[in-house]
């Protein structure tokens, strides 16, 4: 592990998390790459983001969100170096030996290109991690082919599976991005725990598309047993019956219910204050329920109108039935169970001002990620600490590389 960042992070608490000692160079862009180091940052890992200010600067100027692409930098450093000069390579190799892991998701061979690529990561540090990610992996005819979220999900079958009958498949955006990454996460700390062991580093082929295609579960397996291919069915379950989302009190207010069985269907009959649907023969047991299902949710939505969906849910999860409402985001930030869970954490912007962003998906009581100062990095912050401190490089060199914005 990197020693250095044990003397140099600064950052209270952060020794006690698993990934402290871990150095990451972070060549990521977009969502799904920064994503995955967002994770690594979560558990503690020094993760340098390097950049280009004015590619930076004009990714975030195409996204839709540039807030988002914002919150995927906390607890990262960023330096920035201009990765189309020669002597800007040169000090980005001189950084790779200080760091543990390399993650970068452009297109495979655009690595290879600039001088950054496996093998010479290598003979900078023999023992190095590269966590290579890109659309469709480094191998196969289509791993040349660039992609976003929506070709992602589209290529690996999830968009065809998502939608109503009627209509079109559904393209996904954002959600597939943390998805990925989130998936990249994993190989990555299965490589470190392979290094510890035998010393040895590793090169991580990762494909987004793969990482989506293996979420679909049995529906890869459905076309081998029945000739048949599954398509969008809406919120329908193939089985489970009420099992939609229904209209409640208010302007776009909706509830999901599923009942997964004969005592749910029971209980829900009840709570609903219709115990006669439990014995009406149209809803008489799962297969009755399915066939006449037209019906029966006409029958749901007609009460669930009369009542808020927080008035729905408190009725049907104490009768023991799977029913939430639909939040929106302003829901979700606001709800108490989500903010006592401390989901939600606070960060200050480059400008000072207070906002909260989503924490990571787990709790470790015994390492906790919220003892350190969450601050997102202004563009290059920490150019002085890389370049000088990390690299030993002199003052009048730093300002020259700056004046000839090779530090960009």
């Amino acid at each position: 592990m990197s020693d250095a960042y044990q003397q140099t992070t600064g950052q209270t608490g952060a020794a006690r998390l698993p990934l402290a000692g871990v150095r990451v160079l972070d060549l990521t862009q977009m969502g799904a790459g920064p994503y995955c180091t967002q994770l690594l940052a979560f558990l503690g890992a020094d993760v340098i983001k390097l950049e280009t200010a004015e590619r930076a600067r004009l990714l975030k100027g195409r996204s839709a969100q540039p807030w988002a692409l914002d919150q995927l930098n906390i607890y990262k450093r960023s330096a920035t170096l201009d990765l189309r000069n020669p002597e800007a390579i040169r000090l980005a190799k001189s950084i790779v030996p200080l760091c543990d892991v390399v993650v970068e998701n452009y297109r495979p061979g655009v690595l290879d290109r600039m001088g950054l690529g496996y093998g010479a990561l290598r003979r900078l540090r023999p023992d190095i991690i590269l966590a290579s990610a890109s659309a469709c992996g480094a191998q196969g005819p289509y791993r040349h082919f660039g992609g976003f979220a929506p070709i992602f999900s589209a290529l690996a079958g999830l968009s065809h599976l998502t939608g109503y009958e009627d209509g079109p498949p559904t393209e996904m955006r954002m959600s597939i991005d943390l998805r990925v990454g989130t998936a990249c996460t994993f190989p990555i700390m299965a490589a470190l725990r392979h290094r510890q062991r035998t010393g040895e580093g590793q090169f991580i082929d990762i494909s987004f598309v793969d990482a989506i295609a293996s979420l679909v579960g049995h529906v890869m397996l459905e076309p081998q047993m029945t000739g048949r291919s599954p398509s969008r069915s809406g919120n329908k379950d193939a089985v489970m019956a009420p099992h939609n989302c229904y209209p409640c009190q208010g302007t776009d207010r909706w509830v999901s219910i599923a009942v997964g069985g004969e005592q749910e269907w029971c209980a829900f009959c009840g709570a609903t204050g219709h115990p006669e649907w439990a014995t009406d023969p149209r809803f008489a047991d799962a297969y009755a329920r399915k066939h006449n299902e037209p019906l029966l949710d006409a029958l749901v939505a007609r009460w669930t109108r009369e009542r808020t969906a927080p008035e729905v849910m408190t009725t049907l999860q104490r009768a023991g039935v799977a029913a939430v409402p639909s939040f929106d985001s302003r829901d979700l930030s606001d709800d108490t169970h989500v903010r006592e869970r401390g989901f939600f954490i606070p960060y200050r912007t480059q400008e000072g001002a207070a906002r909260v962003a989503a924490g990571p998906q787990w709790r470790l009581p015994g390492t906790p990620t919220d003892a350190r100062e969450r601050a997102i990095p202004g563009m290059g912050q920490h150019n002085a600490y890389v370049f000088r401190e990390m690299l030993g490089i002199s003052e009048d060199d730093v300002e020259r590389l700056t004046n000839d914005k090779i530090i960009s």
